[in-house]
């Protein structure tokens, strides 16, 4: 096991300040986005012409409910879910507005990869490197220590430029940012269109 694994969690902290501090924005970034969904999200669910704030309470108390939605990634396919059907209501109903849903869904496809630099984050052994990377150790799966036939191994060793991720995690928060101003009033339009039910 890697001895740094014991070493006291305030001196590593304190040794590693810098990092620490870039692997918090990170965080920090994933959880602005985060938000920015739930917000799109919930716009799909308020009808302009009948604004209720219960209404609005409701679906939002849903979304930031962690028994509900557990994770990050429950909320980015629903949003997914929310661009598919506007797509298809915008098509089959005729309704004149200008609805680019693939730039849409390229979107939450950036969303899932920097999640993934997170989810690295939180949920593995994290270190530093002397040239600066932090440096992840993930179990390898069981399939591939039997095709290795190396037990002596069983981790692999990741290395991330965590300056690099933050400055892309930024770039897709403030993306996420323009997105939220874009799709609000057009998901508040199609889902207050009066239709005959589909």
């Amino acid at each position: 096991m890697h001895k740094s694994i014991f070493m006291s969690i305030r001196k590593h902290i304190d040794e590693q300040g810098d990092k620490m501090k870039l692997v918090g924005g990170i965080i920090s970034v994933l959880n602005r986005i985060e938000s920015y969904v739930k917000l799109i999200v919930s716009t799909a669910f308020i009808d302009n012409k009948y604004i209720s704030y219960e209404k609005i309470y409701l679906i939002n108390d849903i979304l930031n409910d962690d028994k509900i939605f557990c994770k990050f990634e429950e909320k980015r396919l629903l949003l997914e879910k929310v661009i598919y059907i506007t797509a298809r209501i915008v098509n089959k109903k005729n309704i004149d507005i200008k609805f680019d849903h693939k730039k849409y869904l390229d979107f939450c496809e950036k969303i899932k990869n920097v999640q993934k630099i997170r989810n690295n984050i939180a949920h593995n052994n994290l270190g530093f490197s002397a040239e600066g990377f932090a440096v992840i150790y993930k179990r390898k799966s069981d399939k591939l220590l039997l095709e290795e036939k190396d037990e002596k191994n069983m981790y692999k060793k990741v290395l991330l430029n965590l300056e690099k991720e933050l400055e892309e995690a930024i770039v897709i928060c403030e993306e996420a940012g323009t997105v939220t101003q874009e799709l609000t009033p057009i998901l508040t339009s199609v889902f207050s269109h009066d239709t005959e039910p589909m």
